[in-house]
């Protein structure tokens, strides 16, 4: 199954929160907007403004170790949900992403982070919201995006410019009842292509889970189709800040 999360806005309470510099940074989109923990143990106090309904949450882009912990604490004195800071199969140094899976929705204004770590960490984004999920057809994939540039010298060399490398993934997502057309329609709506959101592949699996969780932007928009049987599908893709 793929989580869809239409992220919720939200400020950083600063008063509740640990120290460190740049903590509102953690509400931009860019993870090169960074927070910086001063203590290896921080805790962030996400307000969403008001309740809301909220099952997955993530600490995007961090220095923090796969052997660090992380934990989701939904509202201001409830109990700890572990989470995970991802694996991952590429060499270090590796810009992780801490993943909460809450066992079902819960309402609550107030979302703590909660890092355990082995020395004070950075990280780019703070995302939280409700998933969307359903099944997709075989086929889906991860395309990847070069900014930089390579060319072939004359002695035979190569020559060029260093750029970022980005994933992505894309996907169609097929059985779709009207709700969750719907639901995906309104999301498009609200994000076109400068919005970001948050896709997650196979969450439950361990192994390359860093590599999974995808930030970013619709490079394109598409139509759903109706299908005979009622349903309908939806091709959709996302392509990572990197």
């Amino acid at each position: 199954m793929l989580s869809i999360v239409h992220p919720i806005a939200f400020t950083v309470d600063q008063a509740r929160s640990s120290g460190g510099a740049g903590l509102a940074n953690l509400a931009t989109p860019s993870p090169r907007e960074a927070f910086a923990a001063s203590t290896a143990n921080a805790t962030i106090v996400l307000d969403l403004g008001s309740a809301q309904a909220i099952d997955r949450v993530v600490l995007g882009f961090t220095t923090a170790s796969a052997a660090d912990g992380f934990a989701v604490v939904p509202g201001l004195d409830g109990a700890a949900v572990q989470g995970v800071f991802g694996h991952s199969y590429r060499r270090p140094p590796v810009l992780r992403h801490g993943l909460c899976v809450l066992p079902a929705p819960v309402v609550t204004r107030y979302v703590q982070l909660r890092v355990t770590a082995a020395a004070p960490i950075r990280a780019g984004v703070a995302v939280v919201g409700q998933a969307i999920r359903s099944a997709y057809e075989y086929g889906s994939g991860r395309p990847l995006v070069d900014t930089g540039r390579s060319d072939r010298l004359w002695s035979g060399g190569f020559g060029g410019e260093g750029g970022a490398v980005a994933g992505g993934y894309a996907w169609t997502m097929v059985d779709l009842t009207d709700e969750l057309r719907d639901r995906l329609y309104a999301m498009q709506l609200d994000l076109g292509t400068t919005g970001d959101f948050l896709a997650i592949e196979d969450e439950a699996a361990t192994f390359g889970l860093n590599e999974r969780i995808h930030w970013g932007r619709f490079p394109k928009l598409e139509t759903f189709e109706r299908q005979a049987d009622g349903t309908s599908k939806l091709a959709m893709a996302i392509g990572d800040w990197a």
